[in-house]
């Protein structure tokens, strides 16, 4: 998929020091360490308090965040630029934090393997149907949005890299160009409609018809019945360490 060129969110941190001894260039007094620390502990609590509202209510108040940490609305821009900051920070959080689980994944059952794929997977879906509000702010806006496009979503990108091994020789080439990664397509779409409840009732979850749509790849077939089994062991105790 083509990048948008976002570059990574920052937060402004106040005044800078940089003088010597606690003065500008200029000559004037510049802020002390302590209170280099005291606005950046601030600018902590404010999107502490920002990703909270997202996980309760899928949207982020400013006036809400500064009633909270006891500062005025208009002294929450003294730490952050405005509120497109605060949602670009927060989004990047979230998939910071999702990503950091997929990591240790990688580390336990080898980056770029099958294992991986499967328990990863399995991850994603309990933690986004456990966090649906912060699913959907973070990967579900529309372009240009505050949520992380996909050539800076640590999380897309790793689900894309595993499934390299098994993409190619199951989706159809005019689709593979297209997108570069069709299962991916399938499993995030599929996530997406099941974390927003539209997938039909009754039908199968999205990790099943993920499964399913494996199971009929050149590598899945090409793999022993215990093998499978394996495999749907490692994704049910993911999907139980999503809900911890």
């Amino acid at each position: 998929m083509p990048s948008t060129g976002r570059s990574k969110p920052t937060v402004a941190a106040g005044h800078s020091n940089r003088g010597s001894k606690g003065c500008d260039e200029r000559g004037g007094r510049g802020p002390t360490g302590r209170a280099r620390q005291q606005t950046q502990e601030v600018t902590t609590e404010i999107l502490r308090v920002a990703r909270q509202q997202v996980a309760d209510s899928g949207t982020i108040v400013v006036r809400q965040i500064a009633s909270a940490i006891g500062i005025s609305a208009a002294a929450i821009y003294h730490h952050v630029p405005g509120l497109a900051e605060i949602k670009r920070q927060v989004a990047f959080s979230v998939d910071s934090s999702v990503a950091g689980s997929l990591g240790l994944i990688s580390r336990e059952y080898g980056e770029g393997s099958l294992d991986a794929l499967v328990a990863g997977s399995a991850y994603l879906r309990v933690w986004a149907l456990a966090h649906p509000r912060e699913f959907a702010f973070t990967y579900c806006g529309i372009p240009d949005s505050h949520g992380p496009q996909t050539d800076d979503s640590a999380v897309i990108t790793w689900i894309i890299k595993a499934l390299e091994g098994t993409d190619a020789v199951h989706a159809p080439s005019v689709l593979h160009e297209l997108v570069g990664s069709p299962l991916f397509v399938q499993y995030f779409g599929l996530l997406t409609l099941e974390v927003a409840g539209r997938l039909p009732a009754g039908r199968a979850t999205t990790f099943n018809a993920y499964w399913r749509i494996f199971e009929r790849s050149e590598t899945g077939r090409s793999l022993e019945q215990h093998n499978l089994a394996k495999l749907q062991g490692i994704a049910l105790r993911y999907s139980r360490a999503a809900l911890h």
